[in-house]
């Protein structure tokens, strides 16, 4: 169990306070605590953070997360495992790609690129939840595993997208309200699971087996979700 956590700005020279990405992954220390790690692409306006619980790599400096693809195109933080991740990093080895880690995080970096998202996402088994940016298509991507195994939360406000692991991630940018959802908190106290929605107005879980696609035009976003 990992925490992901991130901002997606609008507008692209908004830059974002590095404070905030620390306090981000600082109060998801429960589920990761054997380091954090946070990375800003100041030209875009995206940041991301992370905290980690070591389970397949355990050098801390190596594995450390957010990673950047090695032509810093991509950004990617990830919770969770992709099960059959030896295999996949065998076959991609014999294809030529060269792994920094022993991560099993660090497919998403080789996958995507060759197949795309649409086509990647079948190759992907176990239980995640990750965030990756694609630089050249100024596109976020949050992506759920098939049974909602790994949380994940998003909101859009202000101009912004806020994205992470818990909602009191979200909580930790200023710019998040917390208004109480009468629909929401009724499910909630029904101990009813609905899927998408939470107990707060406008914030959004990732459904299961679903992908939420934000890509950035002119300082506005177009947000799909698909499955």
């Amino acid at each position: 169990m990992c925490g992901i956590a991130g901002i997606f700005n609008a507008d692209p020279t908004q830059q974002i306070d590095p404070q905030l990405l620390v306090n981000m992954a600082a109060i998801q220390y429960h589920r990761g605590p054997d380091g954090f790690g946070y990375k800003r692409l100041s030209e875009c306006g995206v940041g991301f953070s992370h905290a980690r619980l070591s389970i397949i790599d355990l050098d801390e400096e190596r594995a450390r997360q957010p990673f950047l693809s090695v032509d810093e195109n991509l950004l990617l933080a990830h919770n969770g495992e992709f099960y059959d991740y030896k295999r996949l990093r065998a076959e991609l080895t014999l294809g030529g790609a060269r792994f920094r880690t022993k991560s099993d995080s660090e497919l998403v970096l080789h996958l995507y690129p060759q197949l795309g998202l649409e086509d990647m996402l079948p190759h992907l088994r176990g239980e995640f939840a990750f965030a990756l940016y694609d630089r050249k298509h100024d596109r976020l991507m949050l992506v759920r595993d098939r049974f909602g195994i790994k949380p994940l939360y998003w909101t859009e406000t202000k101009g912004k997208i806020v994205f992470g692991s818990e909602l009191k991630v979200l909580f930790a940018h200023p710019d998040v309200p917390r208004h109480f959802n009468a629909r929401g908190v009724y499910h909630q106290l029904m101990q009813t699971m609905v899927p998408g929605t939470t107990a707060f107005d406008d914030i959004h879980q990732v459904k299961p087996g679903h992908v939420v696609s934000i890509e950035r035009h002119h300082g506005k976003f177009h947000i799909k979700q698909d499955i």
